[in-house]
């Protein structure tokens, strides 16, 4: 029979093991469809694989990852095809001029427990630089986003990914008034 000590050990390793474990935050994307007329541009959305891909890893708790690439990938069709009536995602061909060409680059992303911060919320900070070229004009446009939840009595994942896909959704609605922008002087 187990002493009560030895029991306590295997209850204290199987937990630490478990919590230990590789953590895998999906992100909810929800963006409303337009039902206005779409902008009759020929658009090219570069997405690398590396954008499609891209899984964060928290600096501090390396268990700690988010598919981003998923998200994002999702957000910049979802916005270019809401706007325009032809766009293309696949491999840019000689057959296909486009109008403009979008590309996207992830270049920060920050990501803060209360624990780390000695606040009593999550933050959350993304920063995107856009590379929008036309015939006549190349622009680096950046994109900033930030958000922040309180310390609720969910579970820590269940935060940090409605904290996220909020900052997606900024960065969304960011990217859309743009676009309607540039698609109205191009």
């Amino acid at each position: 029979m187990i002493k009560t000590k030895e029991l306590s050990f295997i209850i204290l390793v199987a937990m630490y093991t478990t919590s230990c474990m590789n953590q895998s935050i999906a992100i909810n994307l929800d963006i409303p469809s337009q039902v206005s007329s779409l902008f009759e541009k020929r658009i090219f959305l570069r997405i690398t694989p590396e954008f499609a891909n891209f899984t964060y890893r928290h600096p501090h708790q390396q268990s700690l990852l988010v598919d981003i690439g998923t998200a994002q990938s999702f957000l910049f069709k979802k916005i270019t095809k809401k706007l325009f009536a032809h766009v293309r995602t696949d491999e840019l061909s000689h057959s296909y001029t486009p109008d403009i060409i979008i590309t996207p680059e992830l270049t920060n992303i920050e990501l803060s427990k209360p624990s780390e911060s000695g606040l009593t919320s999550y933050e959350c900070r993304l920063k995107y630089m856009v590379l929008i070229t036309t015939k006549e004009h190349t622009i680096n446009h950046n994109i900033l986003a930030y958000s922040r939840t309180p310390k609720l009595n969910k579970n820590e994942n269940q935060v940090i990914s409605e904290l996220l896909s909020q900052c997606i959704r900024n960065i969304a609605s960011k990217l859309e008034i743009k676009l309607l922008k540039l698609a109205n002087e191009v």
